[in-house]
C-alpha cells in the first residue's frame, strides 16, 4: 500500500475487517438476547400466570367444598355463602387455566375443568337440598371422591408446569452463559484486530501529521512563518494545501489589521491634537504637518469653504504642508488658481468617498491643479450635517493609496471639520461677547447717565413740592393738597427708583466700594423686622423674628441692611392680609451664617423663578395683581450678597409662600468679602 494513496480507502482497507467483526459479535449479542428473552417471556406470560390459574382455582374447590360440608352439617347460611362464591368465581380460572395450557398441558387442563365442572354439578343439589336431606350423605361421598380426583389431576399439572419453568430457566441459563463466551471470544478478537489496525494506520499516519505537529509548534512559538510540508497521503497533502492557503490569507489580513490599527491610531492622535486649538488657521496647520509627516506624503493642501449652502467655490487654506524641495503651492498657481469649485466636492462628500486623480484630465474635473511630478492626489471631502468645508488633498509619487491609509485619512478629515467648525463657532462668539460686552457697557453707562440726569430735576421737585406742602406758596385747599400729595408719592416713588438704577449700575460696574466692618447680623434683622412691623400691620401681615447670638461677619453694614431690608419689605408686600413673615437668623454647622426669610404669600412660578435676580423682571403673578415694584431689588441682593463673598437663593410654590435665603461667611472663617 503505498503511501500516497488517499486516505479513505486507507481507513476503509484498515477498519473494514474490524467492523465485520464487530457486526459479528453484534449480531450474536442480538441473537442469544433473542433467545433469553423469548424464554423470559415464556415464563413471565404463561407458566407463572399458569402456576397462578391452577392453584386459585384448587383454592376455589377447597373453599367451596369446606364451605359445602359446614352448611350441610349446621345450616349455617355463612358456609352456604362461601360455596356459592366459589361456585361463581371458579369458571374464571377454569378458564385461565385452559386458556394458557399448552402440549400435554392441555389433556390434565382439560379434565381438571371438567372435573370442576362435574364436582359443582353434583354439590349444586345438595346445597338446594339444604342440611337433613335424604341424599345429602351420598351425593357428599360422590362429591369427595371427584374431589379428590380433581386435586390428584391440579397436582400433575402443577408438577408438569414446575418442570416447563425449571426447563425454560435452565435454557435461558445456557444461552446467556454461551452468549457471554461467544461476545468474550469475539470481542478479545476485535480488541486485538483493532490493535493491530490502529497500529498499522498510526504508522502510515504519523509520517503525515509529523510536519502538521511540528508546523503547529512553530506557529504556537511565534513563527508566522511557518507551513505546512505538502508530502505524505494524497488527503493530507490536500490538507496541507489548503492549510498553507488558509495561513498565507490569515498572514495577510493580520498585517493588514495591523497597519489599519496604525493608522487607526494616528488618525486618533492627529484628531485628539486638532481638538486642542480653536484657531482655524492652527488648525489647518497642525493637520497638514501631521498628515505630511506620517503618510509619505510630498504635500498636503487644505481648500476651505465658507461653510453655508450657497458655497460655490473653496479656497487654498494657508499654511500648506510640502517636502523642502518643493515650492509652496500658492506661488505656482496663476490669478485665480487659489479657488476650485465647490460642486465636484459636493457630489463626493454626498457619497461619502475619496477619490484618488492619477491623470491631468481628473484633476481638471475636480478644478484642482496638477503638478506634472505628482504621481497621485487622494481628494477627501469633509463637512458638517450637509454642508461641504472643504477638502484634504494629499499628493505621493508613489501612486498607490491603501484603502488602511484612505482610511484613516477620512478619519482625520472629519476630525477636521469638527475642528474647523469648532474654531469658527469660537471665533464667532468671542466676536458675540464682545458685541455684547460692549453693548452692556453702553446699556449701563446709558442707564446711569440718565438716573444721574434725572435725579438732578428730580430732587429739585422734591424740594418744592416739600416748600408747597410746608405753605410756603400759600394756602391750599383740600383738593389741591390731595393733588399735592399724589406728586409727592410718585416723586418719592420716582426718585427711589432712580437711586436703585444708580446702585445696580455702580454694583455691576465695581464702583462701589464695600466697608469691612464688624456687622452683627442678628442685631441688623432686630433693626429691619422693627423698622418694617409697622408697615406690615398696617396690611394684616404677622411679622416675627428668630435669631442667634453673636452672628459675626466682616462687611458693609448699610449694605448688608438694605440686603435684609429688600427681603423682608418684599415678603411683607407679597403676603396677603392674615399670613405671616418668619425672618430666622444662625450659625450653620460648616461655620457659614444664613438669615432665611419665610413668608405665606402668593409665590413666585415655578418657571420664573431663576429669572428673579434679573433686572427687572417681575413675576407675573404679581403684575396681574398689580403689586407695585420696579424689578431691581433682587438684582441689588445678589449683587451685593456676591460682594461679600456670599450666595442668595429664592425656594418658592405658587399660591403657598416663598423663601429666600443668604449665606454669608462668618468673620475668621477665611473668605473673602
Amino acid at each position: 500500500m503505498s503511501s500516497g494513496q488517499p486516505f479513505r480507502r486507507l481507513l476503509l482497507l484498515t477498519f473494514g475487517p474490524l467492523v465485520a467483526v464487530v457486526l459479528t459479535l453484534l449480531g450474536l449479542g442480538l441473537g442469544a438476547i433473542s433467545v433469553a428473552a423469548d424464554s423470559v417471556e415464556q415464563l413471565v406470560f404463561r407458566v407463572q400466570p399458569l402456576q397462578r390459574a391452577n392453584a386459585e382455582l384448587r383454592a376455589t374447590m377447597l373453599d367451596s367444598s369446606r364451605g359445602l360440608r359446614g352448611y350441610t352439617y349446621s345450616g349455617d347460611a355463612t358456609y352456604r355463602e362461601a360455596y356459592d362464591r366459589g361456585h361463581q368465581s371458579y369458571a374464571r380460572s377454569k378458564d385461565e387455566v385452559t386458556r394458557l395450557a399448552v402440549g400435554s398441558e392441555q389433556d390434565a387442563a382439560h379434565e381438571l375443568a371438567e372435573l370442576a365442572d362435574h364436582w359443582f354439578d353434583m354439590t349444586s343439589t345438595v346445597r338446594s337440598a339444604g342440611p337433613g336431606g335424604q341424599r345429602t350423605g351420598v351425593l357428599l361421598a360422590n362429591g369427595s371422591l371427584v374431589l379428590d380426583e380433581f386435586l390428584r389431576t391440579s397436582n400433575e399439572l402443577a408438577a408438569e408446569i414446575d418442570v416447563t419453568s425449571a426447563s425454560l430457566q435452565q435454557s435461558s441459563a445456557a444461552t446467556r452463559r454461551q452468549a457471554q463466551l461467544v461476545l468474550l471470544a469475539c470481542g478479545a478478537l476485535a480488541i486485538v484486530f483493532a490493535i493491530a489496525a490502529a497500529t498499522a494506520t498510526a504508522r502510515r499516519f504519523s509520517d503525515s501529521v509529523a510536519g502538521l505537529r511540528t508546523t503547529v509548534t512553530r506557529w504556537a512559538a511565534g513563527d508566522r512563518d511557518a507551513r505546512v510540508p505538502e508530502h505524505g497521503l494524497a488527503d493530507m497533502r490536500e490538507v496541507a494545501r489548503s492549510i498553507n492557503t488558509m495561513v498565507d490569507e490569515a498572514t495577510r489580513l493580520h498585517d493588514v489589521e495591523r497597519e489599519r490599527e496604525r493608522c487607526r491610531d494616528i488618525a486618533a492622535g492627529i484628531g485628539v491634537r486638532i481638538r486642542e486649538h480653536l484657531d482655524v488657521d492652527e488648525v489647518v496647520r497642525l493637520a497638514t504637518t501631521e498628515i505630511g509627516r506620517h503618510f509619505d506624503a510630498e504635500r498636503v493642501c487644505v481648500w476651505l469653504a465658507e461653510g453655508v449652502l450657497e458655497d460655490t467655490e473653496a479656497e487654498l487654506a494657508t499654511p500648506e504642508w510640502h517636502e523642502l524641495d518643493l515650492a509652496p503651492l500658492r506661488s505656482t498657481l496663476d490669478a485665480g488658481g487659489e479657488r476650485i469649485p465647490i460642486a465636484p466636492l459636493r457630489t463626493l462628500y454626498a457619497e461619502r468617498r475619496s477619490q484618488v486623480v492619477r491623470f491631468a484630465a481628473d484633476a481638471e474635473a475636480l478644478g484642482l491643479p496638477q503638478d506634472p511630478r505628482d504621481g497621485a492626489m487622494l481628494v477627501v471631502p469633509f463637512g458638517r450635517g450637509e454642508i461641504v468645508l472643504g477638502a484634504v488633498v494629499v499628493v505621493r509619487s508613489s501612486g498607490a493609496w491603501p484603502l488602511v491609509e484612505v482610511d484613516a485619512l477620512e478619519h482625520v478629515a472629519a476630525d477636521l471639520a469638527r475642528g474647523v467648525d469648532q474654531a469658527r463657532l469660537y471665533q464667532e462668539q468671542q466676536v458675540l461677547v464682545r458685541d455684547l460686552r460692549a453693548l452692556d457697557r453702553s446699556k449701563t453707562e446709558f442707564v446711569s447717565n440718565v438716573s444721574h440726569e434725572l435725579r438732578t430735576p428730580m430732587t429739585s421737585i422734591a424740594g418744592y413740592v416739600e416748600m408747597l406742602r410746608d405753605g410756603d406758596g400759600g394756602t391750599m385747599n383740600d383738593c389741591q393738597r390731595t393733588m399735592l400729595e399724589v406728586v409727592h408719592r410718585n416723586a418719592t416713588r420716582l426718585r427711589k427708583l432712580i437711586e436703585e438704577l444708580l446702585l445696580l449700575a455702580k454694583l455691576e460696574s465695581g464702583a462701589v466700594d464695600m466697608a469691612a466692618e464688624t456687622v452683627d447680623v442678628s442685631s441688623l434683622v432686630e433693626g429691619v423686622v422693627d423698622t418694617l412691623r409697622p408697615a406690615a400691620k398696617v396690611g394684616g401681615v404677622r411679622l416675627d423674628r428668630e435669631n442667634d447670638d453673636e452672628l459675626i461677619v466682616i462687611g458693609d453694614p448699610a449694605h448688608l441692611d438694605r440686603v435684609l431690608t429688600n427681603l423682608v419689605s418684599n415678603a411683607v408686600k407679597f403676603t396677603p392680609a392674615g399670613g405671616e413673615v418668619h425672618v430666622t437668623s444662625r450659625r450653620c454647622h460648616d461655620g457659614w451664617i444664613e438669615v432665611e426669610v419665610t413668608d405665606t404669600g402668593i409665590g413666585i412660578p415655578e418657571t420664573e423663578q431663576q429669572a428673579m435676580f434679573t433686572r427687572f423682571h417681575r413675576a407675573t403673578n404679581a403684575t396681574e395683581k398689580a403689586i407695585p415694584g420696579s424689578g431691581l431689588g433682587l438684582a441689588i441682593v445678589r449683587q451685593i450678597v456676591h460682594r461679600h463673598g456670599g450666595h442668595v437663593a429664592l425656594a418658592s410654590k405658587e399660591g403657598a409662600g416663598t423663601t429666600a435665603t443668604v449665606r454669608l461667611p462668618a468673620a475668621g472663617t477665611g473668605e473673602t468679602a
